[in-house]
């Protein structure tokens, strides 16, 4: 079992969206930056990280 670097894994994640159809992974902690909006969580980075994997066909696409 290895050792966790992130300091914020034992706290938790959530997943936020924009309107632009993007995805963020988020500290649960953090407040929620204007504009943004939650999706999915709390859970664990590894959960959180499918939910945006699944939800989010095309990422490239935003970024043009």
């Amino acid at each position: 079992m290895g050792v966790s670097t992130n300091k914020h894994d034992d706290i938790g994640f959530v997943v936020l969206s924009n309107l632009s159809e993007q995805y963020s992974l988020w500290p649960k902690l953090q407040d929620i930056p204007i504009g943004w909006y939650l999706e999915y969580g709390p859970g664990d980075r590894d959960t959180c990280i499918d939910y945006i994997d699944r939800h989010w066909a095309h990422p490239s696409a935003h970024n043009k």
